[in-house]
């Protein structure tokens, strides 16, 4: 090895230092810096997510607080002065829409947002008709999707409480 590196001319020898210069930087680069950089846009985006979460584990808080200050106890409060969230999980359940439910999620601070997939058109239809006229629940927007089976839909629909 040292008499082929003796055996190169000084230009050769300049180039061979340089290349060797920055092969390293590209591998300390790579193997370093780059897991780093992509490490914090990934945790960043989980502190984001877990911020959002937290606000809204704080904001349901303050419902639950507020449902027993009403109630005087921890049990549930009737219809209507209880959380939205629990009164659509429960009486989408009861309408057989319990296995459809594929995320239920508060909007804003007075709305509930709900997916259903592979569900039955008709008892989407019942369980709207029967929260609407027994708690006042109404349908702030809709959006249904057929897929191949016929009766059966996907749906998104956004609810809130009737005088919000």
């Amino acid at each position: 090895m040292t008499q082929w590196w003796a055996g190169l001319n000084q230009r050769e020898r300049r180039i061979l230092i340089i290349g060797a210069i920055v092969v390293s930087i590209a591998l300390i680069y790579l193997l370093l810096v780059e897991p780093f950089v992509t490490q914090v846009k990934e945790l960043d985006a989980s502190v984001s997510e877990q911020t959002e979460l937290l606000q809204w584990m704080q904001v349901s808080e303050q419902q639950v607080a507020m449902s027993r200050a009403k109630t005087g106890s921890g049990k549930s409060v009737a219809a209507g002065g209880g959380s939205l969230l629990a009164l659509v999980d429960q009486t989408a359940k009861r309408s057989k829409l319990g296995d459809a439910i594929k995320r239920v999620e508060p909007e804003g601070g007075q709305g509930v947002r709900l997916w259903l997939e592979q569900a039955s058109f008709d008892n989407i239809l019942l369980w709207l008709a029967k929260i609407k006229q027994s708690d006042g629940v109404e349908v702030s927007r809709i959006s249904i999707e057929q897929p191949d089976s016929p009766g059966i839909v996907n749906a998104r629909v956004s609810l809130q409480r009737g005088g919000q």
